[in-house]
């Protein structure tokens, strides 16, 4: 998994549509489709219900989408602190 395969996942909870979040991504539905499915495997558990109209988070899902969000967070956090540390003079 890399933080392109969590924004991916963010982006289909979010429009509950693996078109849209290919459209919200720049990237074809194909691909959207390739990284669930690789999370999936990763994972070993279905991320997503699917049925002809909707899509929503499993159980699974909902847990991976927390952590997902504390990724972000801290992935803002460091980039925060790197760069508020090269604005400092010296060492």
């Amino acid at each position: 998994m890399d933080t392109n395969d969590v924004k991916i996942f963010e982006s289909v909870a979010e429009h509950q549509s693996f078109t849209k979040a290919a459209k919200s991504m720049f990237t074809v539905q194909s691909n959207v489709t390739a990284r669930i499915k690789s999370l999936e495997e990763e994972f070993g558990a279905e991320l997503f219900d699917r049925d002809s109209r909707r899509i929503g988070l499993t159980p699974s899902g909902e847990i991976l989408m927390r952590y997902c969000k504390q990724i972000g967070q801290l992935l803002d956090e460091a980039k925060s602190s790197i760069k508020n540390r090269e604005l400092l003079p010296g060492r």
